[in-house]
């Protein structure tokens, strides 16, 4: 009987830790993006954000890092970042979500549209990209203080929705702490293998000044070292239990 209990628990254990370790994962920002056009003194936080200096204090424009999560062919992507409460300061506004389903291409294929919330495949028309310096040339922002040649927006003229999906933003108090800008979208039109697939994901503000790209893969390795040795300890139990 304790043997039983044992066996019960340590399967308990393993599904528990496994299943909590694939309902997202956290990317730190690790990216410095295209270069900024100006003077060194509007770099900060290891030259990663671009704002004048009376914005530092206030982290408008910085980006921390990214949540992702996959379920159910829905992806759920949460950008770490003041700026959801700052949106719409000097004329800018959420960037697009692009996705690339080779890590190691060089164009990207999918983008989730923030303001028409639909994911399009964008494999065949590279060309509706538009960058931070085609925006920044909209809006004319002062002294160009926005990192140049990012990927920004998508123009969906012509583009047929592959995906629905929500934006929203509002301060997560739970298991990361912070302002978060939240996607979530269905990824069925994307066609991808469930049990193992890579993807690069791309998101910055329509300036730029701040750029975070992540290599999100599933099943997380650690999720299936972690199974494999709850895998492992559950066949020697086994084999005791039955001796």
């Amino acid at each position: 009987m304790k043997k039983l209990l044992m066996l019960t628990i340590c399967f308990s254990v393993t599904l528990f830790f496994a299943s909590n370790a694939l309902a997202y994962t956290y990317y730190p920002d690790t990216y410095t993006g295209g270069t900024e056009g100006t003077a060194s003194k509007y770099l900060y936080n290891d030259d990663d954000v671009v704002a004048g200096s009376q914005w530092k204090a206030d982290n408008w424009f910085d980006v921390r890092g990214m949540e992702v999560g996959i379920s159910d062919n829905t992806m759920f992507v949460g950008i770490d970042t003041d700026y959801y409460t700052n949106v719409a300061n000097f004329g800018t506004d959420y960037g697009d979500l692009f996705i690339d389903d080779q890590i190691t291409d060089t164009e990207w294929d999918y983008v989730f549209d923030t303001s028409e919330e639909s994911l399009y495949d964008i494999r065949d028309a590279q060309d509706s990209i538009r960058y931070s310096d085609d925006v920044g040339k909209d809006n004319k922002w002062t002294y160009s203080y926005y990192r140049h040649n990012e990927e920004v927006l998508i123009d969906p003229t012509g583009l047929t929705a592959i995906g629905d999906g929500t934006t929203t933003g509002f301060t997560n108090a739970g298991r990361t702490a912070g302002e978060f800008l939240w996607m979530s979208f269905d990824i069925t039109g994307m066609n991808l293998n469930p049990d193992s697939f890579s993807l690069a994901i791309h998101w910055a503000q329509t300036c730029g000044n701040d750029v975070i790209k992540a290599h999100v893969s599933t099943p997380e390795p650690s999720t299936m070292l972690l199974l494999g040795f709850g895998l492992i300890a559950l066949a020697m139990l086994r084999k005791r239990f039955s001796s």
